[in-house]
This record gives C-alpha cells, sequence and structure tokens, in this order.
C-alpha cells in the first residue's frame, strides 16, 4: 500500500472515530449516513477477496452504516444486494494524483478497510438518552421508550419496569409499580409480588431476605426482610450508540443496620431489532464484618415476564438445548431464553451469564410462569441433595461481582440468532 493511501485511510478512520453521526466522513472508502435514510442497492462482498459470494454485507434496515467502495469505480464481479449506502470518492484525484499510482488499487482497499469496521457498524444503535424525574430515570432509545429504573425509598429494593422490544412491545409484568397489586391480578396462578419486572436480590444474605419483601410477607417463607437503600446516583449518561447508569445502595436489616454496600451498573443499547442491558452487581462487605451469601433457591437476578410468555404458550430454552421447566430448572448454562408472541410480535428475551461472573455458567431458577433468574447459590434444591452447600461468604473489605447481558429480541431464538449473539457477547467478556 502506498504511502498516500495510508495517510488517506488514517485521515479517514480518525474522522469515522470522531464524526460518527456525519453523513458523509470517508475519504474514497467509507462513510456513515443517517440511520434512518431508506436502504438502496449496493455492492457485496466480492468473492475475489476470499469472502463467500453473494452474501450482502448488511441486509437489516434502519441501521447507520459504512459505505464500503467508491461507486463510480464497481469491482468487477461484485453482486448486487441491499444494505450497502453508495458514496462517490471525494479524494480520487488527489490518489491519482499521488505518487505511487495507488488509486488503481484503492477499490479492494476500501473493501478490505470496510469489512473491519463491518462488526462494530451492525451492532451501531440508536442513540440512548437517560434522564433523571425524581426517584426514576427513563431510558429511551432513538427517542423510544426502553424502559423506567425506580429506586423510590418506599420500595425495598431498585428495579426496571417495563422492559420494551425494539418495536416498543412491553414483554414484562406491568405490576407491580410501587407496591400496589392491581385487584384484577390478586388471584394470579404464582404471583408472587416481589418478583418485579427486572431486578437483584438475593433471599439469604447474612440470614436477611433481600427477595421477598416486608410489604408482601404472605408470599414468602421467611419474616425477616432487608432492603436496599438508595444512596446516590454515581453515573448517569446518554450517548449516541449507548448509555450508562451506576448507582449505590446499602443492604441493611430490619432494625436499619447496614451490613453490606450494593453497586448497580448498567449500560443500555440498542439496534433496529434488539435491545440489550449490560449489567453488573457489586456486593461489598464493608460494614466491620464479614457478609455471607446463603443456599437458598430465591434468588438472585430476575426478570419477571408477561403472561404470554409462561411456558407454555411461551418456550423456554437454554445454552445446551434443554427445553422447558424440568429440562432447565437448577441447571447450569451460559443462557436462558424465553420467546412467543406478545401482541401482534413474536419475540423473545434472554439472560447471558457473563465468564466474568461468580460460578460461571450459572445455575438458573427458571420457572414455567414466567420468572427467569440467574440463581449461583441454591445448590441444595437444585441438586435435591441435603449434603450441598452452595453459600459463599464476603470476607470483610471484599466484594463479589455479578455480569450479565439482558437480551431482548425480534422473532424466537433461532431467528435472533441467540446463541451468536451470546458468544460474541462472551468473547469481549473474557
Amino acid at each position: 500500500m502506498g504511502l498516500a493511501v495510508k495517510c488517506q485511510l488514517t485521515a479517514a478512520l480518525a474522522r469515522l472515530r470522531e464524526r460518527r453521526d456525519c453523513e458523509a466522513v470517508g475519504e474514497g472508502f467509507a462513510g456513515f449516513v443517517p440511520r434512518k435514510q431508506p436502504l438502496t442497492p449496493g455492492f457485496a462482498v466480492p468473492s475475489r477477496l476470499g469472502l463467500a459470494a453473494n452474501v450482502p454485507i448488511f441486509s437489516a434496515p434502519l441501521l447507520r452504516v459504512p459505505v464500503l467502495f467508491n461507486p463510480a469505480q464497481p469491482v468487477a464481479g461484485a453482486p448486487l444486494g441491499e444494505g450497502c449506502y453508495q458514496l462517490r470518492s471525494l479524494c480520487e484525484s488527489e490518489c491519482a494524483n499521488s505518487k505511487g499510482g495507488a488509486s488503481a488499487r484503492l477499490p479492494a482497499i476500501v473493501l478490505i478497510v470496510g469489512l473491519l469496521f463491518a462488526t462494530s457498524a451492525f451492532s451501531a444503535g440508536g442513540a440512548v438518552e437517560l434522564t433523571r424525574k425524581g426517584d426514576h430515570v427513563d431510558v429511551l432509545i432513538d427517542g423510544e421508550p426502553f424502559t423506567t429504573y425506580y429506586f423510590s425509598s418506599d420500595v425495598a429494593k431498585p428495579y426496571f419496569q417495563p422492559l420494551r422490544t425494539a418495536q416498543g412491545t412491553i414483554l414484562t409484568r406491568d405490576f407491580p409499580i410501587g407496591n400496589a397489586i392491581p385487584p384484577e391480578h390478586l388471584k394470579d396462578r404464582s404471583l408472587e409480588p416481589h418478583q418485579r419486572a427486572m431486578f437483584f436480590g438475593h433471599g439469604n444474605i447474612d440470614g436477611i431476605d433481600f427477595w421477598g419483601e416486608a410489604v408482601f410477607p404472605q408470599y414468602s417463607d421467611d419474616t425477616v426482610f432487608g432492603r436496599a437503600a438508595f444512596r446516590k446516583l454515581e453515573e448517569i449518561r446518554g450517548g449516541a450508540e449507548s448509555g450508562a447508569l451506576r448507582a449505590a445502595f446499602g443492604l441493611s436489616g430490619p432494625e436499619g443496620r447496614v451490613i453490606a454496600d450494593e453497586i448497580q451498573s448498567f449500560v443500555f443499547a440498542g439496534d433496529q431489532s434488539t435491545r440489550w442491558i449490560d449489567c453488573e452487581i457489586t456486593l461489598v462487605a464493608n460494614h466491620g464484618s464479614d457478609v455471607t451469601l446463603g443456599d437458598t433457591k430465591e434468588g438472585t437476578f430476575g426478570i419477571r415476564l408477561a403472561n404470554e410468555l409462561n411456558s407454555p404458550p411461551g418456550h423456554m430454552v437454554n445454552s445446551e438445548g434443554a427445553e422447558g421447566e424440568k429440562a432447565i430448572w437448577g441447571k447450569r448454562a451460559d443462557w436462558v431464553d424465553y420467546d412467543g408472541t406478545v401482541g401482534k410480535e413474536e419475540l423473545g428475551i434472554a439472560i447471558f451469564d457473563s465468564p466474568r461472573s461468580f460460578r460461571h455458567p450459572t445455575y438458573w431458577h427458571a420457572r414455567g410462569y414466567g420468572l427467569l433468574a440467574a440463581n449461583p447459590f441454591g445448590w441444595r434444591e437444585f441438586y435435591n441433595d441435603a449434603e450441598k452447600d452452595g453459600s459463599w461468604t464476603i470476607s470483610q473489605g471484599k466484594g463479589l461481582k455479578f455480569r450479565y447481558r439482558v437480551f431482548i429480541h425480534h422473532g424466537d431464538y433461532r431467528q435472533a440468532k441467540v446463541a451468536e449473539a451470546y458468544r460474541q457477547y462472551a468473547a469481549h467478556e473474557r
């Protein structure tokens, strides 16, 4: 590659990083155009680059995608497809006049460089906005509501309510918000109102129940309940492709004594067909003594789904190919997915367990009535063995991290390629 072309590519790459929302930022090889412009025909990857022929680089609408070539100099034999935008070279004459005669090699070079952007461009999604309104934070993606994070002192733990697909369909249970159960739901099967739409809580931390809630005692076996008391929002930011939120809480028992700190961190993103939340929960024993998370099935990172996703009629599957509650509950797996139809949309949701998370691959407290929960502690009941002990003690001054991705998709788990989505996630987590 001639020096002139190297200079052109370096400059263009810098502009791509700096001006992600520009209509045209590449010089002769690549550029971003607005996501919501309609797709026009473009060239797919030519087989002479050693890749499969007749494969469009992109096929999904409403994406911000890179322009990979100069349409004034199409590559011979490159089949037409959908998904690539065309942009006339802005520096063709400069390249042609540069020493080394680089312009003749530019089309092939720019396609290769464009492919380096393919993964990041495909995953690039809409702008994320986070707005605090009192004791909650609204999260919007591409200007559309995605979810709300609640941390009111009136509720025993923070939670998200609801979760929506990229098409706007709500796929979580729509109550309780606050501590009220709508009268028409009081006789629902497996009501369990302490199971919020999305939440973190464990049923035995130093003998205190942080999974159940004192306002709903009849739905729990325990009588000593704790609460996660809000302290502060440590971070709240939006961005062109993602947004982030971090909040600090103190875990206290019924007498108000704080036994541990809890830090909840989330990153939000999405594209035209998916939404995802990267979640990190850290428990820190820094109040003068060790903290023990006991062996119980009542935990730990959970999502309560809309009734339409109950199984049946919904469908449960895990990363090992097991299907249904009987085959999934209490078993270890990288991920569990529920899919089905809500309203008029075929959709699904999965929790991905990070390779960096505690006791990966985790065990699953996943129920056919719509509870999807990762729980690395409940060994006695998961193995049906009284000799097992899944408890864990956090030493004073130390912490314990849990990392997950919540992946919300259009279509069933096969159509959404959930297994491949997990592989990509896990590769970045290692």
